[in-house]
């Protein structure tokens, strides 16, 4: 017994087993021994929701957002991810069915969203087709020029396979874009409301129609209020 009471003894235990069991490993050295279709199992369920946001709305398209870390772990997870993600450009990856594609107003340039957001969607970018998820910038009546609302109304609609619209309405922290999330917005909800009002007005006043209100009900779409928040 080493000198110690039974006591003693009972107490070294119990230290040693709360230590091991606070401390997780961090490493598991027989993953490359698993089963193949675990390991690619393993692989795709690392995949995980991202938002891609585009400072540029022409050609050559330009992201600072970084590609998934699947892509550069080894080989075989490269490959996997790949059956998963489309290129829209030599270094921007995206899950059409996971990430967001976030097109924010400063992506339009000096103009806002002009006739490169209207006409977006038709560049030759691979893959545009399948993208499902697509979220743009509120901008306020006090700085929107006449032809935005109508610019980013032809954007939203430009994307065949949408099935979630975003209005990003504002932050709720800031620091550097190179990976951002979105989420929807808490606390004053009267104010975002509002803000979806003045959305819904600014297309009924500059198309004179309200053909925002008539594409909601043809595709059961419906834009929701985000607000972007910047990840550590």
């Amino acid at each position: 017994m080493n000198g110690q009471t039974p006591q003693e003894m009972d107490t070294s235990i119990l230290t040693l087993t709360t230590t091991t069991t606070t401390q997780p490993p961090t490493d598991f050295h027989y993953f490359p021994y698993l089963p193949a279709e675990l390991r690619l199992l393993v692989w795709r369920l690392s995949l995980s929701p991202r938002v891609v946001t585009l400072t540029r709305l022409s050609l050559p398209l330009i992201s600072p957002t970084k590609p998934p870390i699947t892509l550069s772990i080894n080989k075989e997870s490269r490959d996997e991810s790949l059956r998963f993600y489309i290129s829209i450009s030599p270094s921007i990856y995206f899950h059409p069915k996971l990430d967001t594609l976030y097109l924010p107003r400063s992506s339009g340039g000096f103009l806002g969203y002009s006739d490169t957001a209207r006409d977006f969607c038709e560049l030759p970018i691979p893959g545009i087709e399948k993208i499902q998820k697509v979220a743009v910038d509120f901008v306020s009546p006090e700085i929107r020029r006449e032809w935005e609302a109508y610019s980013k109304f032809c954007l939203v609609k430009g994307f065949k396979g949408l099935k979630e619209a975003g209005l990003v309405i504002g932050e709720e922290n800031s620091g550097e874009e190179e990976e951002i999330g979105l989420k929807e917005p808490t606390g004053d909800k009267e104010g975002v409301v509002r803000i979806m009002e003045i959305v819904r007005e600014s297309f009924r006043v500059e198309e004179e129609t309200d053909e925002w209100g008539k594409f909601e009900i043809d595709t059961g779409l419906e834009l929701r209020p985000l607000v972007r928040v910047v990840k550590a």
